[in-house]
């Protein structure tokens, strides 16, 4: 009994694992669509997706996007 609750859990682990995943993927699109918006502020992109900065400024630099350059980015 003990290894098939054992392997339940785990189940249910990967699971959660890949909804987050998915989720993370949506709001990195989300932080890269307020970044095209005007949003030139990563910590408030990061306060808004719950994402962290680093994670932010990865997913920027990941589309081409310099955030350390918002004086020049329309």
């Amino acid at each position: 009994m003990q290894g098939s609750r054992r392997a339940e859990l785990t189940d249910r682990a990967a699971e959660v694992a890949a909804r987050r995943a998915g989720a993370t993927a949506e709001l990195k699109t989300i932080a890269i669509e307020l970044w095209r918006d005007g949003l030139h502020n990563v910590r408030q992109i990061a306060t808004t997706t719950t994402l962290s900065r680093a994670t932010v400024y990865a997913a920027l630099r990941a589309e081409g996007i310099e955030p350390t350059q918002r004086a020049t980015e329309k």
